[in-house]
């Protein structure tokens, strides 16, 4: 349940310090001057304030005999025009959603294993069902096709125009014509023999170069074209020989589609010029990177670490401004909400709302079982999963 969502006496308990940044002087992004780090201190309750307030909860959750674990892995989704909140549990229910007051507009129990993203194309949502990606009548539920694809979907799914990227497990895209229904191309690499990461970068798309920017297990960065798969370039980034090769965070194009931001998880973060994969900067201490995202900024992207810490660093040099720790448990992927603000969950804690230019927190909203995908923002609202099965949606504003 919610412990806390704006009750800022107990935040203490569902978080870490953050670093003080406001005492600070802020640093020229021109300069990029690193922050000193001076220790961690507790947020205080008036430093806070509520961006999003609660609207409304739903208990998905089912008794399962012998249940040895609590998570849910499929992100809820917010459509375009604001009228629907969808949203999957690991007991196979699919819901569509009133976002104002809660009310079921329809639901299916018989969609088995969810994948993790869901998307929209046209008036159909299209998900992952065991080893099927499927698309549903937006109006009523009822399945309008059906695509085998050999195996279950693992990470978010990108779209452009009417081509779907979709990351299969354990170690495979493809493109969906999302139109028709069919596949369009397959690519896979051998799952490495080592201990790898769970969960699957997110395809970045190119529309510009016609390009997608795929994320393997096995430490490679593939730039493919978005028509056929066609492999461009290979980028080696993680050590492939050793644990945690993964390319688990989403790439980022940065500076105008000019450069492109990429980590792995034990090779830490890297530069690279989309055009031919060439590594223009590597920072090898950052390993642990498991997610990236952009922000208003054009000089700052924020990283979250699988040893539970955000950094907000300058995408040239890859150098840290400032860093945020949580207590316990692993950051989602962050996600910029405008307005100067990021997002990022936590599998054993608060979902926290921090400022970009500084990483202060701002608003913390307590869970007691966390988040194991980071709630899905669409303005005015926010939807988040628990992971006992309970959904949460949030409004902008008070």
């Amino acid at each position: 349940m919610v412990t806390a969502s704006l009750v800022f006496g107990s935040l203490v308990a569902g978080l870490a310090p953050a670093q003080s940044a406001a005492s600070k002087t802020t640093p020229s992004p021109a300069l990029e001057t690193a922050v000193e780090d001076k220790g961690w201190v507790e947020p205080s309750p008036d430093s806070l304030r509520a961006l999003f307030t609660p609207r409304f909860k739903r208990d998905l959750g089912e008794f399962e005999l012998l249940k040895s674990n609590e998570e849910e892995w499929t992100r809820p989704y917010i459509t375009r025009d604001g009228s629907r909140v969808y949203v999957g549990a690991r007991s196979g229910r699919f819901l569509a959603l009133d976002p104002v007051e809660g009310s079921l507009i329809w639901q299916r129990r018989d969609m088995g294993t969810i994948g993790v993203g869901v998307v929209e194309y046209g008036s159909v949502v299209v998900l992952g069902s065991d080893s099927d990606l499927v698309a549903l009548d937006r109006s009523s539920g009822e399945t309008r096709w059906q695509l085998d694809i050999n195996g279950r979907i693992g990470g978010l799914i990108a779209v452009q125009k009417n081509v779907a990227v979709v990351p299969v497990r354990p170690n495979a895209f493809i493109g969906v014509d999302l139109e028709k229904g069919e596949q369009l191309w397959r690519v896979q690499r051998q799952t490495p023999e080592g201990i790898s990461v769970r969960g699957q970068a997110t395809p970045t798309l190119d529309p510009t170069r016609q390009r997608a920017y795929l994320g393997f297990s096995d430490g490679a960065l593939l730039g493919v074209d978005l028509s056929d798969g066609g492999t461009r370039w290979i980028a080696q980034l993680g050590k492939k020989n050793e644990f945690f090769a993964d390319v688990d965070a989403r790439p980022l194009l940065i500076d105008g589609g000019k450069a492109l931001l990429a980590a792995s998880y034990n090779g830490g973060l890297f530069r690279l010029n989309p055009d031919t994969g060439e590594v223009v900067f590597k920072q090898a201490s950052m390993i642990r990177l498991i997610g990236l995202t952009t922000t208003g900024d054009p000089n700052l992207v924020v990283a979250s670490y699988g040893d539970g810490q955000i950094y907000g660093v300058y995408p040239s040099s890859g150098k840290i401004r400032w860093r945020y720790r949580l207590r316990r448990g692993a950051p989602t992927d962050p996600v910029s909400i405008g307005g100067g603000y990021v997002m990022v969950g936590c599998t054993e804690g608060p979902i926290t709302f921090l400022r970009v230019d500084t990483g202060k927190p701002i608003q913390i909203i307590n869970l007691s079982s966390g988040v194991s995908l980071t709630p899905y923002h669409r303005s005015p609202y926010l939807a988040a999963m628990s992971n006992t099965g309970l959904l949460l949606v949030f409004r902008q504003g008070s």
